[in-house]
């Protein structure tokens, strides 16, 4: 008799990600930590990289732990293996005493 074929393993598709804290303000020299959550919770390939508009004004590493480098505006993207995609822009503060 004919054995159907056994079907592939389910893959679940990325839908989107989320970035927290959604927004934040970030002195020179100081860092924040940014977690990306891909959602559904159970998507096959959770992988995503980080990416800076501009890395003088502020840096981020393949964690999301992101550096303040000088004041300025920067957009921190973060992007799924699949294609999703999340921006959070990023204001750069001058130091201060206050």
């Amino acid at each position: 008799g004919n054995t159907p074929p056994t079907p592939p393993a389910t893959t679940v598709k990325v839908t989107g990600v989320t970035v927290t804290p959604d927004r934040y303000n970030l002195n020179v020299g100081e860092t924040i930590q940014l977690s990306a959550m891909v959602k559904p919770s159970d998507a096959t390939n959770k992988k995503v990289s980080w990416s800076s508009s501009d890395v003088s004004v502020a840096s981020v590493n393949e964690v999301g732990l992101v550096s303040g480098n000088k004041v300025g505006n920067a957009v921190i993207s973060v992007k799924t293996e699949e294609g999703n995609c999340n921006y959070r822009r990023l204001r750069q503060n001058g130091q201060s005493n206050k």
